[in-house]
């Protein structure tokens, strides 16, 4: 079994080495793909992939961003994978408390995709009043409250079409949920520069709309207290009563009846339908 990640990065140099070294203990391969970094990602992107053959640079692509370029690189590289590998989304600013590649190893066979269990840190009162440079290291408080698809495994009928984030013809969720971290807010200047871009280098105004969130919406969306302190409020600055910081990243028990994808037995034939009828006629044409 082959684990294939496909990385899109967007200046997170500051990250981005420790999240590759920690991916190749368990990944195959990691294609990247830049999306006009200005901070030094592309360099160093260059330089790993001339010394390490698992690093694979896809180019730059300097449009606007979609959660559904991931489908651009996927079809220049399928052609490396076998019936049975796994294809990860590997965000720049995750890593995984998981072994995925053990989680993987681990599921029944008829699993082909896999959620995560998203614990997101934040910035605390600590973070912004030290008055010394922090950088992700630092933060030691976190939330578990988010997941989304970070896995699917390749099959010889995978359809994956423009425009969409995955392919069509997944199925069949895993019951658990692999475990990372996810260190998106990472300091006050970087958390600026990250909302900044995605206000300005997105086509669609549904992507990152918990990032574009202003002032106190932000912290309402995610059910944290809002700061008296407007400063706390613009730094985005989470209250230490929110958030957690155990290290046995437990993952809270409303969290499956939440996240986890039933099975609505309707929309499962529609897509096997739809599966059939683009294998039958059109899959030629991608």
């Amino acid at each position: 079994m082959n684990i294939y990640c496909l990385m899109t990065v967007k200046n997170e140099i500051d990250i981005l080495p420790d999240v590759i070294d920690s991916a190749l203990h368990w990944a195959n391969k990691i294609i990247i793909l830049d999306n006009n970094s200005n901070d030094g990602c592309i360099e160093y992107i260059q330089k790993i992939s001339n010394e390490d053959e698992r690093i694979i640079f896809w180019g730059v692509y300097k449009g606007p961003f979609t959660d559904a370029i991931r489908q651009r690189v996927f079809q220049d590289f399928k052609h490396i994978a076998n019936v049975g590998d796994w294809w990860c989304r590997l965000d720049a600013d995750e890593i995984y408390i998981d072994n995925p590649r053990v989680f993987l190893e681990g599921l029944n066979h008829t699993v082909d995709y896999v959620k995560c269990a998203s614990f997101q840190y934040y910035l605390t009162e600590d973070m912004v009043t030290s008055g010394i440079d922090k950088n992700y290291k630092d933060l030691s408080h976190y939330k578990c409250n988010w997941s989304e698809i970070r896995f699917f495994k390749f099959k010889k009928d995978t359809i994956w079409l423009p425009k969409m984030n995955w392919p069509i013809n997944i199925y069949k969720p895993a019951d658990n949920f692999v475990r990372l971290k996810h260190f998106q807010y990472r300091n006050i200047q970087q958390i600026k520069q990250r909302i900044e871009t995605r206000k300005n280098n997105t086509k669609d105004n549904n992507i990152f709309y918990h990032d574009k969130a202003n002032g106190a919406e932000w912290f309402s969306i995610r059910g944290f207290k809002i700061p008296d302190d407007t400063a706390y409020l613009d730094a985005k600055v989470v209250a230490y009563s929110d958030l957690e910081n155990s290290k046995e990243y437990i993952i809270p028990e409303h969290f499956k009846t939440k996240f986890y994808d039933k099975t609505n037995f309707l929309k499962l034939l529609q897509r096997k339908l739809v599966t059939f009828v683009f294998n039958r006629f059109f899959s030629k044409y991608i």
